[in-house]
């Protein structure tokens, strides 16, 4: 469809350049003929003449300008034209392979927590195993629920952004519900040091509660995936003179500078064979920059020295009355 449309639009600007010269050319040829037939006017005063000369080659010059003109700005569209259905076609095509993948991966991500739960409890039920083996198992078998549990989320809450969520502001402490998550992910991947430096003082901020911890959660996990085995994160919450800010720093595989803007387009994942052996759906991120927007504060994402990768959020703070 695409081409067919290419096709006609260059058959059109073809023959638009044909009609064009053909009228030019006419237009010039009608300007000789008028002024043959009024230089072989001899019993006319030469004052006529000259007059009449003058209006034949006011209406050729006027005829030739419309006639470039209107062509000019036809062709002009045509160009555009094109261009416009370049641009669409691109976009769709990406929108279309991100899908793809997304389905492609989300597909892959149930099946795979649901078929260890499943190994996980059949094996529970068929053997008799010792009380610590039993427990390791009952563990796998939570963990896989957690990571279950967080992929619908994901899904649901990109849903409802998309649909447009109905955030709840009210006013409250930042810092409680940073340690709650900090708690969890120290539970689920005891493997990985999470370090925390909030205020003893407290943050308090406009803050919709279950849309900030989904903003927490999804950076958490996206440093814990792309930090290595033992991941090193850091977790900080300053107040500033006008904003609230919270940085979350790893030292993983790190984000390249090309790619930084695009992190944040629903369904992409950074396109590298090292990342792409981790997990994921390409929501998270999208998420998190969407719940930022929402409380009119701002994301930014820097280098960390000499590896890793530093996402910065800064929120409004409260005014004081």
């Amino acid at each position: 469809m695409k081409f067919l449309s290419y096709g006609v639009m260059v058959y059109m600007l073809m023959a638009l350049v044909w009609w064009t010269i053909l009228l030019s050319r006419n237009n010039k040829l009608i300007f000789e003929k008028n002024k043959e037939l009024i230089q072989m006017q001899v019993l006319s005063p030469k004052d006529t003449l000259k007059l009449q000369l003058g209006e034949v080659q006011k209406d050729f010059e006027s005829n030739r300008l419309m006639i470039w003109g209107e062509g000019l700005v036809f062709g002009l569209s045509l160009i555009a034209g094109m261009w416009f259905i370049q641009r669409a076609h691109t976009r769709e095509v990406i929108q279309s392979q991100k899908e793809k993948n997304f389905l492609l991966s989300i597909t892959h991500e149930l099946k795979t927590p649901i078929a260890s739960i499943r190994l996980l409890t059949e094996t529970l039920m068929k053997r008799k195993l010792s009380e610590e083996k039993a427990g390791e198992l009952k563990s796998g078998i939570l963990y896989e629920s957690d990571r279950l549990g967080n992929l619908v989320d994901n899904i649901l809450i990109a849903s409802r952004i998309n649909a447009g969520y109905q955030y709840f502001f009210e006013t409250i402490d930042l810092c409680p519900l940073i340690q709650t998550q900090v708690d969890h992910f120290r539970q689920q991947y005891p493997e990985a040091s999470i370090q925390v430096d909030c205020p003893s003082s407290g943050v308090k901020c406009q803050t919709d509660k279950m849309a900030f911890q989904s903003m927490c959660s999804n950076l958490l996990e996206n440093a814990i995936k792309y930090s290595g085995k033992k991941p090193q994160i850091d977790l900080r919450l300053e107040e500033h003179q006008s904003d609230v800010r919270m940085s979350i720093t790893d030292a993983g595989i790190g984000i390249p500078e090309k790619e930084r803007e695009r992190i944040f387009d629903q369904f992409y994942r950074v396109g590298n064979e090292e990342t792409r052996k981790t997990k994921g759906t390409g929501l998270g991120l999208f998420i998190v920059q969407k719940i930022v927007h929402a409380h009119k504060g701002t994301i930014k994402v820097y280098p960390n020295q000499p590896e890793g990768t530093v996402f910065t959020i800064m929120l409004p703070k409260i005014q004081s009355s």
